[in-house]
């Protein structure tokens, strides 16, 4: 998968993101920092991502290993 296709797919759910984050932190400053670096691992690791059915799933994971290492 593309920067680009992640990049997209990415953009229409950021909302999600941010939820996810919030619910998790609940600290608009630290929420916004996760939600970040957890847009930038999502689109780095995409390019490893042969099937974009699973994107979504793969993005999942790595919100959960990045809240978790944050």
């Amino acid at each position: 998968m593309t920067d680009k296709r992640a990049s997209e797919l990415l953009s229409e759910n950021l909302t999600a993101i941010y939820g996810f984050a919030f619910a998790r932190l609940y600290d608009k400053n630290k929420v916004d920092d996760l939600a970040s670096e957890i847009v930038c691992e999502i689109i780095t690791s995409a390019r490893k991502l042969h099937n974009e059915e699973a994107f979504w799933g793969f993005a999942w994971k790595i919100a959960e290993n990045t809240f978790r290492r944050f």
